[in-house]
């Protein structure tokens, strides 16, 4: 069995998939990997998959589900992904369709954005360079609304203060 699509990647097959590597399947690991993916679309750093893996396995360790982030990552299962403020995300590999991120520069949150047009992108940008792309990454950096909308709060906020009155 070859891991395909991270989005579909379920209990059972983690199970056969782990046997197949010569791997035990282990309640640890089934609760790192259902932390994962209940967080999984919003690109979750080690510290919330921890945080939520104790919900389920509460004498969980840090070791445990760093074990576990590194060998789903070895394996396929996941991709580790860098978008700034010293926090390694990650996010299911396989899933077909190019995306893009939008990334929150102030509290960290990813928009993820599922587009046919980013694929059509890069097909024809290989085309018309001949070249032969083997990874695609597109991220857009800047404020999220809610942080935009507190930066003006706070930027009107000090202004009202600094008049003269």
């Amino acid at each position: 069995m070859k891991f395909e699509n991270g989005i579909h990647f379920q209990k059972e097959h983690l199970r056969h998939f782990l046997r197949q590597k010569g791997l035990k399947y282990t309640r640890q690991r089934e609760a790192v990997w259902s932390a994962f993916r209940s967080l999984e679309t919003q690109h979750p750093s080690c510290a919330e998959i921890y945080d939520r893996s104790r919900t389920i396995a509460p004498g969980l360790g840090w070791a445990t589900v760093y074990r576990s982030l590194k060998w789903m990552k070895e394996l396929g299962i996941i991709v580790e992904r860098d978008f700034g403020g010293g926090r390694t995300r990650f996010e299911p590999s396989g899933r077909g369709l190019t995306h893009a991120h939008l990334v929150c520069r102030q509290c960290g949150k990813v928009i993820e954005l599922k587009d046919r047009a980013i694929e059509s992108f890069w097909k024809k940008a290989a085309k018309k360079y001949r070249f032969e792309v083997s990874r695609k990454i597109v991220e857009g950096y800047g404020l999220c609304a809610e942080c935009e909308r507190k930066t003006r709060n706070d930027w009107g906020d000090s202004m009202e203060n600094d008049r003269v009155r």
